[in-house]
């Protein structure tokens, strides 16, 4: 039991050595807020919500410059009976984004 607990945190720490992370920074980062919590999913008045960002850096620094794309969906459906003020509710979400930096031949999706 002991050696399989070695063998699992060490496969573990080896395969955190090969991940990267890069966080997204919008200046209206609250039109996502799939991106800020995905608790946040459904959390809407209306039955559905669509919202796009796009971000655009260093123009005039690089040739080609830094972009950023980011666009998500979440679908609300009400489970309670209408009319009532508190109701229980079923949601689901999609959440794409994509950083490009051309000229470093980098790219997150």
């Amino acid at each position: 039991m002991k050696n399989r607990f070695f063998l699992l945190v060490a496969i573990v720490s080896i395969q955190a050595l090969a991940l990267q992370a890069q966080d997204q920074t919008f200046s209206q980062f609250y039109t996502q807020p799939q991106f800020l919590n995905p608790a946040l999913t459904g959390s809407m008045n209306s039955n559905f919500r669509v919202a796009a960002n796009y971000r655009d850096q260093w123009r005039g620094l690089l040739e080609k410059p830094y972009q950023t794309y980011a666009t998500s969906l979440d679908l609300r459906w009400n489970l309670g009976l209408r009319g009532k003020a508190h109701q229980d509710a079923v949601a689901v979400g999609m959440y794409f984004y994509t950083d490009r930096v051309p000229s470093l031949d980098f790219v997150a999706t």
